[in-house]
């Protein structure tokens, strides 16, 4: 299976190649925001495969509030 996008804003289902339609673009668009808020995407990691690894198990570490803004 080929994947084709940026890899942090692919939805599980494509990731795991399972039929979906187009709420991939509501997941896509929150991820969007959350990177906005905190300048960097949710599931940021080393390597695409760590990155789709995170995005499977909702592996996100949250910012401390706090530093949001700095």
């Amino acid at each position: 299976m080929r994947i084709v996008g940026t890899p942090d804003y692919i939805a599980p289902e494509v990731i795991n190649g399972l039929p979906h339609d187009r709420m991939v673009d509501w997941w896509s668009l929150g991820v969007m925001i959350y990177e906005f808020i905190t300048s960097v995407p949710p599931f940021n990691d080393v390597s695409v495969d760590k990155i789709f690894e995170n995005i499977v198990q909702r592996r996100i570490e949250w910012p401390e509030i706090g530093n949001i803004y700095t």
